[in-house]
């Protein structure tokens, strides 16, 4: 009895970080188990203005190479359709990756299949595991009480200081009217800042991200929203800081 049998796997990956040398390296992969005549790597520039195809992984660290980068394909197939691959890596706001293998061939089609997995997987985001939970809403409160927090911090920073040397501030009426602007400034930044750095954070996992020599359509909000966290965190630090100093400055002044 004769029959023929076609393995055909795929699989959709995300949050990816990938350089020009985890390209290279991925792209000689799939060239050494095609036929060389039958491979090619095609790249998008984010602009959309540029496409480049060549059949050489190098080029992925050549100077000719676009720094910003918004679609790989990197295809190959076997002779005689014994073996096809295909890897589609598409940054932005429709980002995936997706790898497909097709053979007559379980065992080479597979191997291939299951090598390339294991190396894509090397490359995910650290703390990639965040992005299922950055929309919730217990994220939304936790980012609320930072961004209450920050502001609390600035505030509190100077009036704690007026406090200890100016004096008759403390129970002043100028020392009630920036209290209460200060309150009410923490609740509003507690509403809004929520929002605002729910979502920002969710720039920070993007399904594909290309680093290095490399940038893509990402970069600049994933860059914004590291700002923006960094931002929230900075008053923070410096006011538990400060208080920190301080009352080691009154322990010492009264010993």
């Amino acid at each position: 009895m004769h029959y023929e049998q076609q393995k055909s796997l795929s699989r959709t990956l995300s949050h990816l970080s990938l350089s020009e040398i985890d390209l290279t390296r991925i792209g000689a992969m799939i060239l050494e188990a095609c036929d060389p005549k039958r491979f090619q790597i095609e790249v998008r520039s984010s602009d959309g203005q540029d496409s480049f195809r060549t059949d050489d992984p190098t080029f992925f660290c050549a100077d000719a190479m676009p720094r910003e980068v918004s679609v790989v394909t990197i295809a190959g197939q076997q002779e005689a359709g014994a073996l096809s691959c295909r890897l589609e890596l598409r940054a932005g706001v429709d980002g995936r990756c997706e790898l497909t293998v097709q053979g007559s061939s379980v065992t080479v089609a597979s191997g291939l299949f299951y090598e390339l997995q294991r190396e894509l997987e090397k490359r995910k985001l650290a703390g990639s595991w965040v992005s299922r939970y950055v929309n919730g809403f217990s994220v939304y409160l936790l980012l609320s009480a930072l961004s209450g927090l920050a502001v609390y911090s600035v505030c509190d920073l100077p009036l704690n200081l007026a406090k200890t040397y100016v004096q008759g501030f403390l129970g002043s009426p100028l020392h009630v009217t920036i209290g209460t602007v200060g309150w009410l400034c923490v609740a509003l930044a507690a509403i809004g800042g929520g929002f605002t750095l729910q979502s920002r954070a969710a720039a920070l996992f993007p399904p594909v991200q290309f680093s290095g020599r490399l940038a893509d359509p990402t970069t600049k909000p994933r860059l914004a929203a590291a700002r923006a966290v960094g931002l929230v965190l900075l008053p923070i630090l410096l006011n538990v800081l400060a208080n920190f100093v301080t009352d080691l400055i009154k322990i010492l002044t009264k010993g």
